[in-house]
């Protein structure tokens, strides 16, 4: 990483802080006005190697394209003209304007003296392709998804493409030819002769005969609907915002393509008809990942803007929800080990106070969770997780916090009210234990905890253990790959296994 400093300028500034609140990844493409855009990547926290918050200060030239990488919870300045920036803090406004996205980018106070310029280890696109693969691995929202006609689309076909590309780029100096059987007039006979063709040819005396044989081809049918795909990434058109990250992209397709030259030309419809008939054997199974992604590729019409035209002045965001995607990992880890039919996912339970009735309960006072009555519904929270193991009832948190060296104390009264009040569903029976789980850097090794004490005990009578827990984040290496994730799923239910198994 290198590290230069800036000197004093008399440009105007805007400083940005990426996802205030520290619980959303993203993407977001600002348009300068000048026909230039800055575009930020914002990662998951636990993906930062440890240390501060960083200040990042790029200039900006009107009418280029700025690439920022950042994680959650850090500023960026950016320097440029006055109306460069003007443009700039119009496009944070109307993404933030957007419901769900303003905790994206929040515009806050510049620094007044220079500060270090940090350029990211990684390419801009390839984070941007992490963070893809991120959404990918669990049930995450994606702003406009559903709608056509928008730069996002386009974005995720772009990463889409980008995957291709560098499967393709992979494995292929693996093309492997196969013998392809042959049927040509020879004047030199080779292979299996016509009886016909042979008879014309002592009666005429044409030394022409028609030869059946085989021949070593690259023109394989796999390498047909890589070829296809290739042809689809180089000709694809995107909106304007894109255009810098899509060019790289259409270089290496023509690039690659240009190395598979005897093999056939497929339009896409004859392409993905040759796929549906396509058993890959043995020997071509290095291409499987390649051929499966052009099939995705080719099956995707381009995305262009609802009015047909491809430049769109809008400011487009993407955003993920970090905190419900760090749940929905504990949970596929608690899923392998909880036990059977006892894994129970966001859990009514009732507030600690209600008022008064006649029977001296409050209305939710039932193990069943009965509905809540309208003047108490806004009091009404939900548990992250409740099941068994082992026959032990336990009532679990999902925090995606760092560098929380103790529990909370908004954590703290919730976990404790929920220690009273919750019961499983359906028996209503009551819990004895509970755990909060936290992310652990994906680069980092052993407990984050700065406290020795991981098991609390709750203060008023029946007993109550509570742990708190932490575990491994995935990292962008297990998210590549269906292999890298499935074991990353099984480490961490392993280590919520071990940490709920010891001894109090």
């Amino acid at each position: 990483m290198r590290l230069t400093l800036l000197a004093p300028t008399p440009d105007f500034r805007i400083a940005i802080r990426a996802s205030p609140r520290g619980i959303r990844a993203g993407f977001a493409v600002l348009p300068d006005g000048a026909g230039g855009n800055l575009t930020v990547t914002i990662l998951p926290k636990p993906w930062r190697k440890a240390g501060g918050e960083r200040l990042l200060t790029p200039r900006h030239d009107p009418g280029t394209t700025t690439h920022v990488t950042m994680y959650e919870s850090e500023i960026v300045e950016v320097q440029s003209t006055q109306s460069v920036i003007g443009s700039l803090t119009q496009a944070i406004l109307e993404i933030s304007s957007i419901e769900g996205r303003q905790y994206l980018l929040e515009l806050v106070r510049a620094r007044a003296e220079g500060v270090p310029v940090s350029q990211p280890d990684v390419g801009e696109f390839e984070t941007l392709v992490n963070l893809m693969l991120l959404a990918k691995r669990q049930r995450s929202s994606l702003t406009e998804q559903g709608f056509r006609g928008t730069a996002v689309p386009s974005l995720l076909r772009l990463v889409q493409q980008h995957l291709f590309v560098t499967e393709v780029r992979r494995v292929i100096d693996r093309a492997r030819p196969t013998y392809v059987e042959r049927v040509d007039r020879l004047s030199s006979p080779r292979g299996k002769l016509s009886g016909s063709s042979l008879a014309i040819a002592l009666l005429t005396g044409t030394p022409w005969l028609e030869s059946r044989f085989d021949e070593q081809s690259t023109d394989t049918t796999v390498l047909r609907i890589v070829l296809a795909g290739l042809r689809a990434v180089a000709t694809d058109r995107v909106p304007a915002h894109f255009a810098a990250v899509a060019g790289p992209i259409r270089s290496s397709a023509v690039g690659l393509a240009g190395r598979l030259e005897g093999v056939a030309i497929l339009d896409t419809e004859r392409a993905l008809l040759a796929a549906r008939s396509l058993v890959v054997d043995v020997l071509d199974r290095p291409w499987a990942e390649a051929v499966d992604l052009a099939i995705q590729v080719l099956s995707r019409k381009s995305v262009v803007p609802a009015d047909g035209t491809i430049d769109t002045p809008r400011a487009a965001s993407i955003h993920l929800y970090m905190e419900k995607w760090w749940e929905q990992c504990l949970a596929d880890g608690l899923r392998l080990i909880a036990d059977p039919g006892s894994f129970h996912e966001q859990v009514p339970v009732p507030p600690p106070w209600g008022p008064v009735t006649a029977s001296g309960l409050p209305p939710f006072a039932d193990a069943s969770f009965a509905p809540v009555p309208e003047q108490n519904a806004d009091a009404t929270r939900k548990a992250d997780f409740i099941f068994s193991m082992n026959e032990r009832r336990v009532l679990a948190d999902a925090k995606y916090k760092m560098g929380s060296h103790s529990l909370g104390a908004a954590d703290g009264y919730q976990m404790f009210s929920y220690s009273h009040t919750a019961s499983v569903p359906i028996s209503g029976q009551s819990i004895s234990e509970g755990a909060v789980f936290y992310p652990l850097r994906a680069s980092g090794t052993g407990r984050s905890r700065g406290h020795r004490q991981t098991k609390l005990m709750r203060a008023t009578n029946p007993r109550f253990i509570l742990r708190l827990v932490d575990l491994p984040f995935a990292s962008p290496a297990d998210v590549r790959t269906d292999t890298a994730w499935h074991h990353y799923v099984a480490v961490l239910a392993s280590g919520i296994r071990r940490a709920l198994n010891e001894t109090v």
